[in-house]
């Protein structure tokens, strides 16, 4: 009996290239918006200080993933993913201490969906491209501290 070899069966890859590209661009987008947001809504200096983070940190990984995307022909979209532009819709609606507790919680939200995303598309299996794998691969020890950072800011606000 012969046995298959491991290397005949294609990979099976957790999402296409193109699925990674528009669920980070829309992850990018939406924390840049949320954190323009913070900066002026928000009442707490934290939340603004956490804001202006998000919008820099997010504002230099959408430029690398726009570059890398646009190099492989992939298609780059500024449009939110509809959990995105509900979230955003949401931190919209509020102001003062409530806009502040709701934003330090969907920070949490967000970043805890984001960082199991990235830790997917991270794995061998995760995406197929190489160049992609390792752009969600640096993602990875930013957003641990982000999300321990938005727990903190959770803390912080919620006495308000």
């Amino acid at each position: 009996m012969l046995s298959s070899c491991s290397k005949d069966t294609p990979v099976q890859y957790a999402m296409t290239n193109q699925v990674f590209v528009t669920n980070a661009a829309s992850s990018f987008n939406f924390q840049i918006q949320a954190g323009m947001l913070a900066q002026t809504t928000g009442v707490n200096d934290s939340v603004k200080s956490y804001g202006g983070e998000m919008v820099k940190d997010n504002t230099a990984a959408y430029t690398l993933l726009k570059a890398l995307a646009t190099s492989k022909g992939l298609i780059i979209s500024t449009t939110l993913q509809a959990s995105d532009q509900t979230n955003l819709a949401a931190l919209q609606a509020k102001t003062g201490a409530a806009f502040d507790q709701l934003y330090a919680q969907t920070m949490i939200l967000t970043h805890t969906q984001e960082l199991n995303f990235f830790q997917v598309g991270a794995q061998a299996t995760g995406v197929e491209d190489a160049d992609l794998r390792t752009l969600a691969y640096n993602q990875v020890p930013l957003l641990e501290v982000r999300l321990q950072a938005a727990y903190a800011l959770q803390t912080l606000v919620s006495s308000e």
